[in-house]
């Protein structure tokens, strides 16, 4: 009967150290998870102004095109004035 005790004991004590890091593991799987959307919360943030960006980009190129090609005509028109 000792015997059975001592056996009921340990795995009590086997049980209640195996339910502690369960609830440890679970503990840090939650932060991961939040972390990991946090993440691609950011990741998609970040896609958006990338691709806002872009398009200022293409603007302020198609900007500078024109501005050269104001600059030209008026040099042109300013040669023909002065002819």
């Amino acid at each position: 009967m000792a015997e059975y005790k001592e056996k009921q004991e340990e795995l009590q004590v086997e049980l209640e150290l195996s339910q502690k890091e369960a609830r440890s593991l679970s503990t840090e799987l939650f932060k991961m998870k939040n972390a990991y959307e946090e993440a691609m919360d950011a990741l998609e943030t970040v896609k958006r102004e990338n691709k806002n960006l872009q398009g200022e980009k293409h603007w302020s190129s198609g900007l500078a095109t024109e501005s050269t090609a104001f600059r030209t005509a008026c040099f042109l028109q300013s040669k023909l004035y002065a002819i």
